[in-house]
């Protein structure tokens, strides 16, 4: 009898543990911060964070037919003053480009927010699409972001920004 009962508890273990996994699996994944792409208007944005959440480390974007894109970078670490002008080099793929911003207060996060703009140049384009990892520097403090997934994102938005402005717009 004891036998009979080791075997149905381990062929009920068999079929309900991994079904009890799996969702807590793919649910775990959601939870972590990925590179993922939108839009809205004529906007189009590549983004590092957590899909569908508050959480975004860093946001770019750009309109149709413009050739700037927006960057948005988080910075946790800074104690810099709300306005104070902030320094921020990005680098990937032996790349690299800089821009200055005043640093906005983030809520969210304690730190503070950075807002810039950079030309849609052939090294930005390497940037956003290298392989490796992309760093930011933000006044001494280091972010790196492993770029792993931000190929297919950043080729939508490139190929958006490179689209000829809507005729409403022009």
């Amino acid at each position: 009898m004891q036998q009979v009962y080791r075997t149905l508890l381990a062929a009920t273990l068999m079929v309900v543990v991994p079904a009890a996994i799996l969702p807590a699996a793919a649910q775990d994944g959601e939870e972590h911060p990925r590179w993922f792409g939108g839009g809205y208007d004529d906007v189009t944005t590549l983004a590092y964070g957590i899909p569908d959440s508050d959480y975004v480390a860093l946001h770019f974007s750009c309109a149709a037919g413009k050739p700037v894109v927006n960057a948005y970078v988080q910075d946790e670490e800074s104690s810099a003053a709300v306005g104070a002008l902030m320094q921020v080099r990005l680098s990937a793929g032996g790349q690299q480009v800089a821009f200055s911003g005043k640093a906005m207060p983030n809520e969210d996060s304690g730190g503070k927010d950075l807002k810039g703009e950079l030309p849609l140049d052939g090294t930005l384009r390497r940037i956003l699409t290298a392989t490796g990892t992309l760093e930011i520097v933000v006044d001494g403090h280091i972010q790196r972001y492993a770029m792993d997934g931000a190929a297919g994102p950043a080729a939508a938005m490139l190929a958006a920004c490179d689209a000829p402005k809507p005729e409403a717009s022009q």
